[in-house]
C-alpha cells in the first residue's frame, strides 16, 4: 500500500504523521523546552516511546464471506484448549494471505468465521487453504484427534459459505450438519 504521509507541527508542539487523508496515525507529543534541549530529548527516545497506529483502507470492491466448517468426526468437539489457540491460528493464516478476519465463533460443534478478501480469491480457494492449515495445526498440537483421524483433514467434507457479514441461521447451521453426517454415512443417532 502506498503511503502518502504528511508531517506538520500544531500550535501545541505536537508532531502529528497524517497517512492518507484519513485518521491521525502517529502521534507524539515533544516536551516545552527550548529547541536545543529538545533536540537531545527526542534523540534519547526509544522507539517504544511512543504508539504507532496505523490506518487500513478497506478496499470498497473487497467480499465479505460467512463460512462454516464441521469436524469431521462427531466425537470431536471444539472445547478446551483448542478454542483458545484456534482464533490465534486463523488470524496468523488470515493475515499470512492478506485477508482480513472479522469474526470467528467456536461451538463445540463447528467453527464460523467471516472473511473479508478481494474479488479475485474465490471461495474455494480460500476454503481448502484454511482447511488445509487449520488441519495441519490441530494435528501437530492435539494429538488426540490424530488418533481417530487417519485423513490430513480435520474437517468433514464440503463447507458452508455464504456472501455477506452476517451468521449463518440456527436453522441452516442444523440442516448443513444434518446433511453432511447423511452424507458421511452417520445415522441420526451418533
Amino acid at each position: 500500500m502506498e503511503k502518502n504521509a504528511s508531517k506538520f507541527q500544531d500550535s501545541d508542539s505536537t508532531i502529528l504523521e497524517l497517512q492518507s487523508d484519513k485518521d491521525v496515525l502517529l502521534e507524539r507529543a515533544s516536551n516545552t523546552k527550548p529547541a536545543n534541549e529538545m533536540v537531545e530529548t527526542q534523540e534519547k527516545q526509544k522507539p517504544a516511546d511512543h504508539i504507532v497506529l496505523e490506518y487500513h483502507e478497506q478496499n470498497p470492491y473487497d467480499l465479505s464471506y460467512t463460512c462454516l466448517l464441521i469436524p469431521r468426526f462427531t466425537t470431536h468437539y471444539l472445547i478446551g484448549d483448542i478454542v483458545d489457540d484456534l482464533p490465534v491460528r486463523m488470524k496468523q493464516i488470515c493475515i499470512s494471505f492478506g485477508w482480513n478476519l472479522e469474526f470467528l465463533s467456536l461451538k463445540a460443534e463447528h467453527m464460523q468465521w467471516t472473511l473479508r478478501v478481494p474479488p479475485a480469491v474465490a471461495p474455494g480457494y480460500f476454503m481448502k487453504l484454511i482447511r488445509e492449515h487449520t488441519s495441519k495445526h490441530i494435528f501437530e498440537n492435539y494429538v488426540r484427534f490424530k488418533k481417530e483421524n487417519s485423513s490430513n483433514d480435520f474437517w468433514a467434507p464440503g463447507y458452508l459459505v455464504i456472501l455477506g457479514s452476517q451468521p449463518h441461521p440456527v436453522e441452516m447451521i442444523r440442516r448443513f450438519t444434518r446433511l453432511t453426517r447423511q452424507q458421511q454415512g452417520f445415522s441420526p443417532n451418533d
